[in-house]
């Protein structure tokens, strides 16, 4: 909100901005399913780059610093149990209204059908960050992981390491359920490609020989023709 008077930075700031635009984030989040999910990315990616920012400058304004309170909280509700309450109503909701930072976390299987990329916020969160200047997006990676628990997977699932020898090129490729597959290649290998049996002809044979066969002028033959 723009107003810093109408909507100060405190927990009382924060719930003024809930009851107003609430509503309109419940209405946009039934009508289109893939409308938290987007607004969770972008919330997440402004405050990375608000802290880039601060990075570059190496000073924090009382503007960031009042964006990144107010998204941070944004951010907070929308994984929380009460807003999967508010889209998702099981029972009778509560209606004690708690500090932003008070208010529980929902379990993954209650943020599932929100589809959020939990995961690869939690990279993002983690990866070329100043520890001086991310100290939002450490407590939303927190929060995150919390949710995640056992599902959290790091780069999709996927990891790879080269180590390279003299003689040996060795490539792990780390699978999806943590099992590591090696391949070994000989450095040679690596350059030239692998050796071919005998008496089979490489690409670079065979379009050699279909080069030559159409250069030959028309009625020369070849012994075996």
């Amino acid at each position: 909100p723009g107003s810093v008077a109408a909507f100060p930075a405190t927990p009382q700031g924060i719930r003024k901005a809930w009851d107003r635009y609430l509503p309109l984030v419940e209405v946009l989040g039934r009508v289109w399913p893939g409308f938290c999910s987007n607004l969770l990315v972008h919330m997440v990616d402004f405050v990375l780059s608000i802290e880039n920012d601060c990075a570059q400058q190496q000073s924090q304004d009382p503007g960031s610093v009042r964006k990144l309170f107010f998204l941070s909280s944004w951010i907070r509700l929308l994984v929380s149990q009460e807003f999967v309450q508010l889209l998702y109503p099981q029972g009778k909701r509560k209606s004690k209204k708690l500090h932003h930072a008070e208010i529980p976390l929902a379990t993954f299987e209650q943020v599932e059908p929100f589809r959020y990329p939990l995961n690869s916020l939690c990279d993002r969160c983690s990866i070329g960050n100043n520890p001086e200047w991310s100290s939002t997006s450490r407590d939303i990676c927190k929060a995150f992981l919390e949710i995640l628990g056992r599902k959290r997977v790091k780069n999709h699932g996927l990891a790879e390491e080269s180590c390279n020898s003299q003689d040996t090129t060795i490539s792990c490729v780390v699978t999806s359920d943590g099992d590591k597959q090696e391949q070994s290649l000989n450095s040679k290998e690596v350059e030239q490609g692998p050796s071919l049996p005998d008496g089979t002809m490489s690409l670079d044979e065979i379009e050699a020989m279909l080069s030559s066969d159409d250069e030959k002028p028309a009625g020369v033959q070849t012994k075996n023709e």
